[in-house]
This record gives structure tokens, C-alpha cells and sequence, in this order.
């Protein structure tokens, strides 16, 4: 499957249990034709040994009816983007995927890297942790 956005809610159509990374953006009205892994709206870069588990896990997280209990969401991604967005821009969420048999985090840490200096927002690590 060549890779381009799908709307976050119709996202289990192309869903299996293959390994691979995912993509995630927000869209107003209509996304883009085409996939551009280095698209400056991507916000965050995923890796998944069985994707459709990881992102049943992040839609339950980003969907979570009590905010007090962020702190025990465990997928990082899903944890900033609830701290950041809530559940306002949900309708506006898109993901990409490209399924990848072996070498997950290679391919992870070359997609971030190829943003260069300003990486997706939600990739960043905080050191400063208080």
C-alpha cells in the first residue's frame, strides 16, 4: 500500500497486524494528494510492532474520559498529544502509514531525522523534566 492520509476515524480499513510507522498530522478541509514524509505538519513519528494494537492503544489514550489520569496514559505520543490538544482537534487528525517488516526503529529515528533541526513536536524529548 503506497502511503497517503487517512482520516484518523476510518483508519482500521487499512489496519493489520503488520509492523510499521505511522505518521500523524492535522488537516483543515482536505489533506494533501500525496505523502511527504517531510511535511512540517506532521507532529509526530510512530513506531509499532502490530499497528493496529498501537493505535487502538493511542486512540483509547487521546479518548480517555478523565484528563486527571494523563499521567497514566503509557504511550508517550498519546500522552503529549492529549496534554497539548485534548480531544478538540480529533476531527481534524490524519495518519499515514508504511508498513515495514524489519529494522522499526531504524526507519523511526531516519524519518525524524530527515526534519532536521525542528523535528515533529511531539517527537521532542523533554530533558528538563520537573
Amino acid at each position: 500500500m503506497e502511503k497517503t492520509w487517512i482520516k484518523w476515524n476510518e483508519r482500521d480499513k487499512y489496519l493489520t497486524n503488520e509492523s510499521g510507522i505511522y505518521f500523524l498530522a492535522h488537516f483543515y478541509g482536505k489533506s494533501p494528494e500525496e505523502f511527504n514524509s517531510k511535511d512540517k505538519r506532521i507532529f509526530y513519528i510512530g513506531k509499532a510492532g502490530y499497528l493496529k494494537g498501537r493505535l487502538e492503544t493511542f486512540d483509547r489514550s487521546i479518548n480517555h474520559k478523565d484528563k486527571n489520569k494523563i499521567k497514566n496514559i503509557k504511550h508517550d505520543g498519546a500522552r503529549k498529544y492529549r496534554k497539548k490538544y485534548g480531544k478538540n482537534k480529533i476531527n481534524q487528525l490524519y495518519v499515514a502509514i508504511e508498513f515495514v517488516a524489519d529494522t522499526l526503529g531504524d526507519k523511526e529515528r531516519e524519518y525524524i531525522k530527515n526534519f532536521g533541526d525542528k523535528k515533529p513536536e511531539l517527537n521532542i524529548r523533554r530533558t528538563n523534566k520537573k
